[in-house]
């Protein structure tokens, strides 16, 4: 009688075909999911640029002007950053008697969370007092009033995508996303 000494199971060749097949899918996900949450990181910061825009709107048809800024001049409009006193004024955070009377109904137009740990976006403070407005990245915000009512609008900053543009808004806000340089699509603004 004749004894079959074949043993089932993988070859080396086998199993090192499913390893470079598991391997290879693990690496198309990643790179699936690095993307999705690149985009997730903009979307968010987009989102956050268009509340800001919008609660000063809001403030803006309440009281009839914009929220008092530190004012830079530039060609057409003024400049603020978003670290000053306009932020007391939207969060309704009266802190004396000059803040009580621009915001003397005590709304609160903008409702966001403080900034407690890396890749959230938010109001950062300094003492309890709130010094800037950041993104997902921890870029800053940079808004620009229509003080002089201009009926064209405002122009877009010429470094960013769209630049020169004229949009018939009262304000826009902007950041140069994630990679920190303007001029690319991960830019975030309130003009598209």
């Amino acid at each position: 009688m004749k004894t079959n000494s074949h043993k089932s199971g993988f070859t080396l060749i086998e199993l090192l075909v499913v390893i470079a097949i598991i391997a290879s899918l693990a690496a198309l996900s990643t790179a699936g999911v690095s993307g999705f949450l690149k985009k997730s990181k903009t979307k968010q910061s987009q989102m956050l640029a268009v509340a800001i825009e919008s609660s000063i709107n809001r403030y803006h048809e309440e009281y009839g002007s914009f929220p008092p800024p530190i004012i830079t001049e530039t060609a057409a409009a003024h400049t603020i950053q978003s670290n000053d006193n306009g932020m007391v004024m939207l969060l309704a955070e009266l802190t004396g008697d000059d803040t009580a009377t621009k915001n003397y109904r005590k709304t609160n137009f903008l409702a966001i969370d403080n900034v407690n740990e890396a890749g959230k976006n938010g109001m950062v403070r300094l003492n309890g007092v709130p010094q800037s407005v950041v993104d997902v990245n921890g870029q800053p915000f940079t808004i620009v009033f229509n003080t002089d009512y201009d009926p064209a609008g405002l122009t877009t900053p010429s470094d960013h995508l769209e630049g020169g543009t004229t949009i018939k808004t009262r304000v826009i806000v902007y950041n140069a996303g994630l990679d920190g340089k303007p001029g690319n699509l991960d830019d975030v603004c309130t003009w598209r």
